[in-house]
């Protein structure tokens, strides 16, 4: 009994340490937009796209957002949410090399720790159009609020992984071993 006590002690001395090392930050953004950038794709073939600047477009010719800052070492993001978000009108002149049925309903965006130079780098990727039924909106500010919390150890890093391999596709269905006489 003394030991059963004992490890949930511990234990919820553990989860408690993993979350107070957590660290919940927020970040602003102001977006500036340039509605009719001139891109020349050749010689011959410019288009127009509304873009923010210092930034680019995706393959669909649609405008993104990244924003680069560096984080501490060995940190994972926990949980992040968008929130005060504000929208103006994007001008119809502005979208006529763009196909409005590409232009996401709902904001997209994604957020990750990497590294640049062998520096850990957090990337946060956003699509600041929205199509809101019809009508077309160009995002002009908001907040990021994220939380970070320190990588776990590798053995549990391990654990997760052989979790994933057990979920594989890989693992279902009927496999046949060929042999093969001759190479080539």
């Amino acid at each position: 009994m003394f030991f059963k006590k004992y490890f949930f002690f511990l234990f919820f001395l553990f989860k408690s340490l993993l979350i107070l090392s957590q660290n919940t930050e927020s970040k602003s953004f102001t977006l500036k937009w340039n509605d009719n950038s001139i891109i020349q794709l050749n010689k011959d073939k410019s288009i127009v796209l509304p873009l923010v600047y210092d930034n680019f477009f995706d393959g669909l010719k649609l405008p993104t957002f990244t924003h680069l800052f560096k984080v501490q070492n060995n940190v994972n993001i926990l949980e992040y949410q968008i929130n005060n978000v504000k929208y103006s009108s994007l001008p119809q002149s502005s979208l006529r090399d763009i196909d409005i049925k590409d232009i996401p309903k709902e904001i997209k965006s994604d957020f990750t720790v990497t590294k640049v130079k062998n520096k850990p780098v957090a990337v946060f990727s956003l699509s600041p159009l929205v199509n809101d039924n019809g009508q077309i909106k160009k995002i002009i500010s908001f907040n990021l609020d994220y939380s970070l919390n320190e990588k776990v150890s590798a053995s549990s890093s391990n654990k997760s992984a052989l979790n994933f391999v057990n979920n594989s596709v890989l693992s279902r269905g009927t496999w046949y071993k060929f042999r093969v006489d001759t190479t080539g």
